[in-house]
C-alpha cells in the first residue's frame, strides 16, 4: 500500500493557485478613480471624421438653401424650430453649437422618416452637419434631437439610447408621442419658428 501525506498535496495546489493569482494580478492595469487623471468625453471633446467622409467644407460655389432667419429663444440661447409632420406641428429648439447652426443653414428641409430600432425616427440629411466642437458621442432620452454623424442621419429619439461614438445632441423636440406614432415614409418638413 502507497502511503502519501495529503497536507503535502493541499500545499502544492495553494502555491500554484497563489502564483497564477500573482501573475495575472501583474498583467492587470491600476484602477486609477482620480478625476483630474481620468479621462472622459465631455461637449469639448471633437469628434473625428471618418477617414473615407467627405470634408465639411460646402463646395464651391454652393449656397445654403436656408429660409428665414433663425429665431432665437433669449432665455436658453436655443433657436426656435417648427416639425411639420401628419397634419401637426411640433416645437422644437436646438441648441447654439456648429453642428445645429449647420443644420440651420439647410433649412427649410422636407423629408421622409423611418422608424430604426423601435426607438427613433430617422431621415438622412442632404449635406453633412459641421461638426466643429461636436462631442464623440452621446446618448439619448426621449425628446431629444441628434445628429448621428457616421449617416449624416437627424435623428429624433422617442425611447432612451444609451450612448453611442457619433451621436451628437442637437436640441429637443415637444410631443413625443406624435414622432412616436408616425408612419414609416411619412413626411416630415423642418422650418425655423416665426
Amino acid at each position: 500500500m502507497r502511503s502519501y501525506t495529503r497536507p503535502s498535496r493541499i500545499r502544492t495546489v495553494s502555491a500554484a493557485a497563489l502564483m497564477t493569482t500573482v501573475g495575472l494580478a501583474g498583467c492587470s492595469g491600476t484602477l486609477d478613480t482620480d478625476p483630474d487623471t481620468t479621462p472622459s468625453l465631455s461637449q469639448e471633446t471633437p469628434m473625428e471624421p471618418a477617414p473615407d467622409s467627405a470634408p465639411d467644407q460646402p463646395s464651391e460655389g454652393s449656397t445654403p438653401t436656408g429660409g428665414s432667419a433663425p429665431t432665437s429663444d433669449t432665455s436658453s440661447g436655443s433657436t426656435v424650430l417648427l416639425l411639420e409632420v401628419d397634419g401637426s406641428t411640433i416645437s422644437a429648439h436646438v441648441d447654439s453649437s456648429a453642428v445645429a447652426a449647420s443644420l440651420m443653414e439647410q433649412l427649410p428641409l422636407t423629408l421622409p422618416v423611418h422608424d430604426f430600432g423601435g426607438q427613433e425616427k430617422v431621415t438622412d440629411l442632404p449635406e453633412p452637419l459641421d461638426l466643429e466642437g461636436a462631442p464623440a458621442g452621446s446618448g439619448a432620452e426621449p425628446g431629444m434631437i441628434g445628429y448621428y454623424a457616421p449617416d449624416q442621419r437627424l435623428i429624433l429619439y422617442y425611447e432612451p439610447v444609451g450612448y453611442y461614438n457619433g451621436i451628437i445632441p442637437l436640441g429637443t423636440f415637444d410631443d413625443v408621442p406624435v414622432i412616436e406614432n408616425l408612419p414609416d415614409g411619412a413626411t416630415l418638413t423642418i422650418r425655423t419658428g416665426e
